[in-house]
């Protein structure tokens, strides 16, 4: 989990590298930024969405609450799409069962894990009621390897829980209606053991029936003298659908389509008003992220490379006027909410694809099948190369294509119908309806042997009557002009015989000047 938040934003900040290279500035519409990135399974390339762009306006914030306020929400895909996939069940063929060449796009209906990280700069004076050092009564010791830096007892945790006991929303501070804070709103705040020096960050993840974890972060001294507190929490967002592209060329996709209001897709759609509750469960999540990252190593002063990071990403600014989101790198909320991004594919993984539970039980042994609205786009062939050798084969195909208009220029040039005389039927009845054949007397029992079997035949017509028959040539004859063939027949009035002459059926036997 942490090597794979900490490769998504590197990622991310390689995108940024590439928009300093070249020379442009990023804009500050938080939709229009680089878009957020993971990875998932080691083989799919993950891309989330930028949602609540409006509550995202740096300058609004200022105005509104009169200091810097970073707030950034991300939609990521839900996970279980990947799974919904490949499972056999559903039938779809997977490139690697046609020779890698196929591809398929899946546009599911299904919910988005959403992170919201708030961010908020303070001074330690606005800070003092959330740090236990600074609490009247407080039990300190004097740090050892930074002069003037005061560090809580070891049983601070014990008189954090008494404070708490007696009042429970500890003393108010400004920015409690920021973060949602007090009896006005039901929630407890975070409180630190100490404020963390430059460049390093410390973790509550242990409020009180909380859906949030805290940062505080300092930004080094020579940037801004305030500190940094982040508020990261989660919920399930109904506004957005999962689209699953699958290639044999380019491998796997998968990223979330959000607040398009032409998409029919979105979850919001198929759940008319589903709500988005605040996730419970997702800090005890976060939490073990926040911890393995290092970001909680300000309690000893370690400098994590990770805090030093983000430390440095913290918007400062000169004068109200010029507070916006930074144009030449993200804001330390962007990169946060980047970095949790893997915990929430994580958590979606083997999830149900609703917005609610309905099982009575808290977790199942087995998982079981659920349905979802989707649409499905596949393509089980390819009409082009893959690689450069299988161009020759354009060749055969432009061959076959100039066969095809010869054919059909050929027969509209030659229009009209042709009696088969080979089918079953009409071979039968041209036998029945023809004379005996002397040359193969005695071969009805065994068939045709020997000399027999070089006897030249011809369809022939009654000028007369129409009537066509099958007649035999002379042995050993091949090549007769059959317009010269004849048949002795009895008149109509008696015994007397005559020569008639008879022709071939003309569409079998006659040459056609034709080069072919």
């Amino acid at each position: 989990m942490t090597f794979l938040a900490y490769h998504n934003s590197l990622e991310f900040l390689g995108q940024w590298a590439e928009i300093n290279s070249g020379g442009i500035d990023a804009p500050t519409d938080l939709s229009q930024r680089p878009q957020p990135n993971a990875i998932l399974f080691d083989n799919t390339t993950v891309v989330g969405s930028w949602v609540h762009t409006n509550e995202s306006d740096m300058t609004a914030a200022y105005k509104k609450y009169n200091r810097v306020i970073n707030n950034i929400t991300m939609s990521m895909p839900h996970a279980g799409v990947f799974s919904a996939a490949h499972d056999q069940r559903n039938g779809i063929l997977q490139p690697e069962d046609l020779a890698g060449l196929g591809e398929y796009s899946v546009r599911a209906s299904v919910v988005s894990p959403t992170v919201n990280v708030l961010c908020a700069n303070m001074n330690a004076t606005e800070l003092s009621p959330l740090i236990y050092v600074e609490w009247p009564n407080a039990l300190t010791n004097d740090s050892l390897s930074v002069p003037g830096q005061k560090l809580a007892w070891s049983g601070f945790e014990t008189d954090i829980t008494n404070a708490f006991a007696s009042s429970p929303y500890l003393n108010r501070t400004p920015v409690d209606d920021l973060f949602q804070w007090g009896s006005k709103y039901g929630r407890f705040p975070p409180v630190f053991q100490m404020f963390p020096i430059d460049y390093n960050s410390l973790t509550n993840i242990t409020v009180a029936s909380s859906d949030s974890n805290y940062l505080l972060i300092k930004a080094p001294t020579t940037s801004t003298t305030d500190y940094t507190l982040c508020q990261i929490r989660s919920f399930l967002s109904p506004s957005c659908s999962t689209q699953y592209n699958v290639s044999g060329t380019t491998g796997g996709n998968l990223q979330s389509h959000c607040e398009d209001p032409s998409d029919k897709l979105a979850y919001a759609n198929s759940v008319p008003g589903a709500p988005t509750p605040l996730s419970l469960d997702y800090r005890n999540v976060a939490s073990q992220w926040l911890t393995a990252s290092s970001l909680n190593d300000g309690i000893s002063n370690l400098n994590s490379s990770t805090a030093r990071l983000l430390s440095q990403l913290i918007p400062n600014f000169q004068s109200w006027q010029t507070v916006k989101l930074p144009t030449l790198t993200p804001s330390i909320a962007e990169t946060l909410a980047v970095m949790a991004g893997h915990t929430l594919l994580l958590s979606t993984k083997d999830a149900s694809f609703y917005h609610y539970w309905n099982y009575t039980s808290n977790s199942l042994s087995q998982g079981i099948y659920q349905p979802f609205n989707a649409s499905l786009a596949s393509q089980q062939y390819t009409s082009g190369t893959t690689q450069a050798w299988q161009g020759m084969f354009y060749i055969v195909l432009l061959l076959v294509f100039a066969t095809n208009v010869f054919c059909l220029v050929y027969f509209f040039l030659r229009s009209g119908l042709v009696t088969d005389y080979t089918e079953p039927q009409n071979l039968f009845a041209l036998a029945v309806n023809s004379p005996p054949s002397q040359n193969l007397h005695g071969s009805c029992g065994a068939g045709p042997e020997g000399e027999q079997l070089n006897v030249d035949w011809h369809v022939q017509r009654e000028e007369r009557s129409g009537h066509f028959f099958i007649r035999e040539g002379e042995r050993g004859v091949r090549h007769r002009k059959q317009r010269d063939l004849g048949v002795e027949m009895h008149s109509p009035g008696g015994g007397k015989r005559e020569r008639v002459r008879v022709d071939s059926y003309s569409r079998l036997s006659e040459r056609h000047h034709s080069f072919l």
